[in-house]
């Protein structure tokens, strides 16, 4: 009896460690040039947020490194009248290592030449396409985004929230970075970059049974008779 209710209180008790969520202070990032060597983009910063005010050009990257298998994500919007780039960066070690997912309404091209949607890598400043889509975003239009490190896999995806559909998922085998710093870009763009959050991958917490503790309880219960009977 004994061993019966120590396996089901050790039951009861036993929950799968929760994904950790953090929502970043975008006030402590750091600001860089982006690919066409531009830093003048004007950032409205805070928690969970970092808005580029001005049709400018930049990169704005977290102060610290993500790694294992770990997720970054949020909403993205134009917020000026013009077509050209606003993106994310992944595993960001400097301006010539790094991913970044760019997206462009008919206006500039990135760096490699690639148009509308890309995920591009740079290893010691060398251009390596991972991902083309022909997809342009609307001006003005929330789009919800992930980038993911999920083992030797890069996924990624672009979710519509007034149509609500998913315009881009995708998965790619990439280990070129497996940490580093991420954050957002523009290059001749207005942008906000809200909702950003960082999420650890992993097995969500089990809910236990309601009537696990009690059947725990009961049993325990029907113990201690048992040893009064004996005594």
């Amino acid at each position: 009896m004994k061993n019966i209710i120590s396996a089901v209180a050790a039951v009861a008790a036993t929950t799968l460690a929760p994904a950790f969520a953090a929502t970043p202070d975008t006030n402590t990032w750091l600001r860089t040039a982006a690919e066409r060597s531009s830093d003048n983009q004007s950032w409205s910063r805070g928690v969970g947020f970092a808005n580029g005010t001005s049709n400018g050009y930049g990169i704005l990257y977290s102060n610290n490194s993500l790694s294992g298998d770990v997720e970054f994500t949020g909403t993205m919007t134009s917020t000026g009248f013009d077509n050209d780039i606003m993106g994310i960066v992944f595993g960001f070690q400097d301006n010539n290592n790094y991913y970044r997912m760019g997206w462009e309404d008919g206006g500039f091209a990135d760096a490699s030449g690639e148009r509308d949607f890309w995920l591009v890598k740079e290893v010691a400043g060398v251009r390596t396409t991972l991902f083309t889509s022909g997809d342009e975003w609307i001006e003005r239009r929330p789009y919800d985004f992930r980038i993911a490190r999920n083992g030797g896999n890069l996924e990624f995806s672009i979710f519509d929230t007034v149509s609500m559909s998913t315009i881009i998922s995708q998965t790619v085998a990439d280990m070129s970075f497996m940490t580093g710093a991420f954050g957002v870009y523009t290059e001749s763009q207005a942008a906000s970059f809200t909702n950003l959050e960082t999420n650890a991958l992993g097995a969500a917490p089990v809910p236990v049974p309601a009537a696990l503790p009690l059947m725990a309880g009961g049993l325990a219960g029907i113990g201690a008779l048992r040893r009064r009977k004996k005594s």
